[in-house]
């Protein structure tokens, strides 16, 4: 096991930074995770992926950052089931979503508030709805385990909404949204790298749906004087960047108004 791990790390230094990983026996029907090993930078554990890239009988489970993997370098099967993992997550994770800003926008009194937050509902919704054919289409289904999980998340967060006051759930959506960008933004890079390009369009639209309900959720955070005052989330890149930097991983030479076109 050491000589196994000895190599995952050697190995993952090359790709990763900042980055977190996680080494676990594969089993059936799921995995066990045994380790977390740092191989360098940040020590922070969030913005967690779910993972799964074989190797030397473990896998790496968890990773923090995405964004300095050459996924190419990987086995087509390996990369498709690194696909099918976040699709899966993504999928629960809207159910939770569009569960609690169904209490969300009950909770709130201002009606432009109401219409807004409804809409961002219905959205999630349809992202679930498209992903899922998504997850359909690799051969694929959702996690039954997640499923249920998000569920409760999001009927517990939803009925929350309604005694937290107005400034948490405002800031609690627009941290999730936050993630929710990058994460779409992932997901169509593993699509480019494992040959489902005919994904690729939906997954950064639906990054740049989640880049607008996370500036918007952003804005009322900032109308409160208490949000004025907290430490914020990081802002995402601008919403154009969602697509000129997956496009200039293409082709670096890429003029920007061709990325527009």
């Amino acid at each position: 096991m050491r000589e196994s791990v000895k190599k995952l790390k050697n190995a993952a230094t090359g790709y990763l930074q900042s980055t977190w990983l996680a080494v676990g026996n594969r089993q059936p029907g799921g995995w066990t995770r045994n380790l977390r090993i740092k191989v360098r930078g940040n020590e922070s554990k969030t913005s967690v992926f779910d993972y799964a890239a074989s190797g030397n009988n473990f896998e790496l489970i968890f990773l923090k950052r995405t964004d300095q993997i050459d996924w190419r370098l990987m086995p087509e099967n390996d990369r498709s089931q690194s696909l099918i993992a976040l699709l899966q997550l993504a999928y629960s994770a809207e159910l939770a979503a569009a569960y609690a800003y169904r209490g969300h926008w009950h909770s709130v009194h201002d009606e432009d508030e109401r219409v807004r937050i409804r809409q961002i509902e219905n959205e999630e919704w349809h992202h679930r709805e498209l992903v899922g054919e998504m997850i359909e289409s690799l051969g694929a289904g959702p996690s039954r385990q997640r499923e249920i999980r998000a569920c409760i998340i999001g009927r517990v967060l939803g009925l929350l909404c309604h005694v937290m006051g107005w400034l948490a759930p405002m800031y609690g959506a627009g941290r999730l949204e936050s993630r929710n960008v990058s994460e779409y933004e992932t997901a169509a890079r593993y699509a480019r790298d494992c040959g489902r390009e005919d994904f690729i369009d939906c997954l950064l639209t639906m990054a740049e749906v989640e880049w607008e309900h996370e500036k918007y959720f952003r804005s009322r955070v900032l109308l409160h004087p208490l949000g004025r005052r907290l430490s914020l989330w990081p802002a995402p890149a601008p919403k154009e960047m969602i697509r000129e930097s997956f496009a200039r991983e293409v082709d670096p030479n890429l003029d920007l108004a061709e990325v527009a076109g």
